[in-house]
């Protein structure tokens, strides 16, 4: 059975748009599980693929890890993600650094002691500000 209550935001919104774009059909609960373990699985692949160089360049400059984060939610809006969709994916992105990167700037030293600070609901709502950082950041 799927934990509803930590991904905080609503799972059949997710289906629905992915039936709606993918299948054209409804998905058993068995399909949806696996989506959403796929969901958090690309996620933290994509990130493991990027190399050291690139890493390094994107997280030393705060500015430039902001940039990188414009690029990928441009990208999720032109591919129709909602606003919590594209929240979630934030959260898992910084779950993910969290767990696995030493903050390089004090920006990221800041929002690391938020995020690992905050219960999840707080994360959420972080995620949600960080979104838009970045959009009028850019």
């Amino acid at each position: 059975m799927i934990n509803q209550d930590r991904w905080h935001f609503k799972l059949e919104d997710i289906f629905s748009w992915f039936e709606t774009k993918f299948t054209g059909t409804i998905l058993s609960e068995t399909q949806k599980g696996v989506i959403l373990v796929d969901m958090k699985d690309n996620v933290q692949k994509e990130l493991a693929k990027i190399n050291e160089e690139t890493k390094d360049g994107i997280l030393e400059n705060f500015n430039q890890f902001k940039q990188y984060l414009a690029e990928k939610i441009e990208l999720g809006e032109k591919m129709g993600l909602s606003e919590e969709k594209l929240a979630k994916t934030t959260e898992l992105i910084a779950n993910y650094l969290a767990k696995h990167e030493d903050p390089r700037n004090r920006e990221e030293k800041i929002l690391m002691e938020l995020w690992n600070s905050g219960s999840k609901e707080q994360q959420h709502t972080l995620a949600h500000m960080l979104l838009e950082m970045v959009r009028k950041a850019s």
